[in-house]
């Protein structure tokens, strides 16, 4: 349904990909995506998705190529090619999804 609507406003797709019950994906939701100046940017100019991941074959192509959670994908919607290189583990903090939203979204 995310990737439909990005498509119709024609708007690249934010995909967070977190693990089933992993403690460290909450954290990570709660401290770079809760009450952050961004957030504003993100919901303006593209449409955000969290995709909770079980352990199913079920997914977006984008599962295959995480290798870690959680996972953030910048996704071109029309296209389905991701806009900048994905960002996972620890290396998703508030300073890179800032870098991520002014190189994809500004």
């Amino acid at each position: 349904m995310a990737h439909q609507k990005a498509l119709h406003a024609h708007k690249p797709l934010l995909v967070l990909l977190v693990k089933k019950g992993s403690s460290r994906s909450g954290d990570m939701i709660k401290h770079i995506f809760m009450e952050q100046p961004y957030i504003d940017t993100i919901n303006e100019k593209a449409v955000a998705v969290i995709v909770t991941y079980e352990g199913k074959q079920h997914y977006p192509v984008e599962m295959y190529y995480a290798t870690c959670f959680p996972a953030l994908f910048f996704v071109d919607s029309s296209r389905e090619i991701f806009l900048t290189e994905p960002v996972c583990g620890n290396a998703l903090s508030v300073k890179v999804i800032k870098e991520k939203v002014i190189e994809v979204l500004k």
